[in-house]
């Protein structure tokens, strides 16, 4: 657990907390293959449910985390660039 902070400057460029924060909402294999890259951050949202726990960011990026199920040991990232979904990723034993 912790946390990542990156200066360009006197400027905070990035952000990212790890094991720190969880998301309440869980969502399932179905809701992430409704999901296209290039979709909205806001259809991506209304897919799963709600906004999940912000995780990093950085002027063009968002990291999300979302609880996978109640009987896995592994998070769901999503990756946001510039306001569009990009990408999934796994936490294993994140919760």
């Amino acid at each position: 657990m912790g946390s990542e902070m990156t200066f360009e400057g006197e400027k905070l460029s990035y952000k990212a907390q790890i094991g720190l924060k969880t998301s309440d909402i869980e969502i399932n294999l179905e809701q992430l293959n409704k999901l296209e890259k290039g979709m909205s951050k806001e259809r991506a949202f209304e897919i799963l449910g709600g906004i999940g726990a912000l995780v990093a960011e950085s002027e063009i990026l968002e990291i999300y985390n979302y609880n996978n199920n109640p009987t896995s040991d592994a998070d769901v990232t999503l990756k946001f660039i510039e306001g569009k979904f990009k990408s999934i990723g796994e936490l294993k034993g994140s919760m």
